[in-house]
């Protein structure tokens, strides 16, 4: 299962802060509800213009992330994560802005 928000909550958590702007596009504009990204490394940073070394670096960064965020089959990038894990996020980030310390995490 594919989910923007628990792409974007581990990003933030594990990847610098320079990312998080690319990671967010990415997620939100390029990568489709199946998450599965058929677009190439420069197909991707054309559509959201950035460099295609930042891209690289991105896709690099999210595979080391625990656990990791994407997966590189062939020629396609697969963003699929564990339901409990992405419930999980959801449920700790309801939490959060029910006490209102949203604004930590954005």
């Amino acid at each position: 299962m594919y989910s923007v928000e628990y792409l974007n909550f581990i990003a933030k958590l594990q990847l610098p802060i320079e990312y998080h702007d690319v990671v967010a596009n990415l997620s939100e504009i390029i990568i489709p509800s199946t998450g599965i990204l058929k677009y190439s490394i420069s197909d991707i940073a054309a559509k959201i213009n950035v460099d295609v070394s930042l891209v690289e670096k991105i896709i690099d960064s999210l595979s080391k992330t625990t656990p990791p965020m994407v997966k590189v089959d062939g020629r396609n990038l697969l963003f699929h994560y564990d339901k409990k894990d992405v419930d999980s996020v959801r449920h700790y980030r309801n939490a959060i802005s029910n006490i209102g310390l949203m604004d930590l995490f954005g």
